[in-house]
């Protein structure tokens, strides 16, 4: 994986004392990685032009096309998956409290206008809607969280057990050079919850932090399998209003069921 040496002497820079609790001493050595894998931070606005391989049962979409991601952070999302031939075909958006999905072939605006608190209750204050969206930059949240084991893998990579609240747990892969993520698994119990593995990551946002070239995301419990190539980043100081909860018009509102519904962990 290439190295970025600016990046990587900036951010050892900023470690100081460590707030995680619990990494063996054995493993002082890799205190670096694991603190310039938590300084990681991605834009607060960041638009994606995406290659996007998608299914779910629940959502009704299986197949290959191309798609757009939006950030606006804290807390505001909105991923369009594209119909070959021209216009959404499935959108999803947050605003930081609900999450809402507008399927166009049917006119189904499925939602969850508690999706915040429905996340902090099953997955403790560590991983919210925009931890969540931080995730799918590269960011890792576990600043507060306690590391119940460490090891390192035979590439050099350090992989750590986090223990979050609300009995969650999450395993955590950290590139050995870049500290960039490699995967992130989220589990309770013996559930997994959401897992996340990124391909390498590189400088697409020209004077900006590296970011994910591909990034795979399972949701087991919305039957979801996603995985994305970006195509392009870019990093603008404006973008279109795109995060509502609103109806659109000519749609039938349901609950979105399945993690944030009543069949949710």
């Amino acid at each position: 994986m290439p190295v970025n040496p600016r990046s990587w002497a900036l951010t050892l820079v900023v470690i100081g004392c460590s707030r995680h609790h619990g990494l063996p001493a054995a493993f002082e050595g890799q205190r670096a990685i694991l603190e310039a894998a938590i300084a990681r931070k991605g834009p607060a606005k960041l638009h994606g032009k995406l290659s996007i391989k998608a299914r779910s049962e629940t959502l009704g979409i299986a197949g290959s096309t191309g798609g757009a991601l939006f950030l606006d952070r804290p807390g505001r999302g909105h991923l369009a998956i594209m119909s070959p031939i021209g216009g959404p075909v499935v959108t999803a958006q947050t605003d930081g409290t609900g999450i809402a999905v507008a399927m166009m072939r049917d006119h189904r605006h499925l939602l969850a206008a508690d999706a915040a608190a429905v996340l902090r209750r099953t997955l403790g204050d560590d991983l919210g809607i925009d931890e969540v969206l931080g995730l799918l930059e590269g960011e890792l949240p576990f600043e507060e969280a306690d590391i119940r084991s460490a090891s390192l893998l035979p590439d050099g990579d350090l992989e750590l057990r986090v223990e979050a609240a609300k009995g969650t747990v999450a395993r955590v892969v950290i590139d050995d050079l870049t500290a960039a993520p490699v995967v992130v698994e989220v589990t309770k119990g013996e559930v997994l919850l959401l897992s996340l593995a990124y391909a390498p990551f590189a400088p697409m946002v020209e004077g900006g932090p590296w970011l994910p070239t591909e990034v795979a995301v399972v949701v087991p419990s919305l039957d979801l399998s996603l995985e994305w190539k970006a195509r392009a980043w870019d990093a603008p100081t404006e973008l279109p209003d795109v995060f509502g909860m609103a109806t659109p018009e000519g749609f039938t509102t349901e609950a979105l069921a399945g993690f944030f519904g009543p069949n949710g962990p």
